[in-house]
């Protein structure tokens, strides 16, 4: 497992910003490269490791793929880079998973395949309706609400996503708007079932339910996350690179 110790800043090492350009890269990595190659500087243990970092640093700078898996996950790139492409999952249902499997795929790796174990990219839905009372005034009762339970994983919950259900012999196409909560409600006017006395159609109320993250717990309105550091690292402060779901962040 990485540490703050263990972080390499790039940027720092080839002397540019981190909205440097790959050409402004080039030229900083060749200016370094002739500075510190072991040929100019023969017997020094110090220069041979610089160079080896600066190569380092300009392999993956220079590689747009591996600078926006640095630029995004920090100190925990290789592990995204060894993350790969996700598994396809088996579920039958229709998801949205693809613009967040990155993450959670980096997640995943980073905890040793934890999350094999706690996540599902299956979504389902469970519905119940609330029927009107039997009675000589049942043909003026009002149309009967349906309540559905939707399954949502964390990227889902946080990001939003567009989903298609099916409610009886009709697909519905609904929006879950980014930052659901477990426990909230979303009420789709009109979506509820029909009923058999005037034909009108109830509304249909969505419960959401977020499936377990292995890296992130809601805590209320909040987010938390244990990240792991050293003991010195904690005694004596540190700068540390904690992901989020919208990137990684130095704290």
């Amino acid at each position: 497992m990485p540490t703050a110790t263990d972080f390499k800043d790039y940027y720092n090492l080839l002397g540019v910003s981190k909205t440097a350009t790959s050409d402004e890269i080039k030229r900083a990595y060749r200016k370094l490269a002739r500075k510190y190659h072991p040929d100019v500087n023969p017997g020094n243990p110090e220069a041979e490791e610089k160079f080896k970092d600066i190569n380092e640093a300009n392999e993956v700078l220079s590689n747009p793929e591996k600078r926006e898996k640095y630029d995004s996950f920090g100190q925990y790139w290789k592990q995204a880079e060894v993350s790969g492409t996700p598994p396809r999952g088996t579920s039958t249902y229709a998801d949205n998973f693809d613009q967040y499997s990155n993450f959670d795929d980096f997640i995943n790796d980073l905890l040793g395949g934890l999350g094999d174990r706690t996540r599902t990219r299956q979504t389902y839905y469970r519905t119940s309706t609330r029927q009107p009372d039997d009675g000589p005034f049942r043909s003026q009762a009002p149309a009967p609400d349906t309540e559905a339970a939707i399954a949502l994983s964390f990227s889902e919950a946080f990001h939003g996503v567009q989903k298609r259900l099916q409610l009886d012999d009709e697909t519905i196409n609904v929006r879950i708007p980014a930052g659901a909560k477990p426990g909230s409600r979303i009420r789709i006017k009109g979506k509820g079932r029909s009923s058999p006395f005037s034909q009108q159609r109830g509304d249909l109320y969505l419960t959401i339910e977020v499936l377990p993250h292995p890296f992130f717990q809601f805590s209320g309105d909040n987010l938390t996350c244990e990240v792991p550091i050293r003991p010195d690292e904690a005694v004596l402060g540190a700068q540390i690179q904690v992901p989020t779901p919208e990137g990684s962040v130095t704290l």
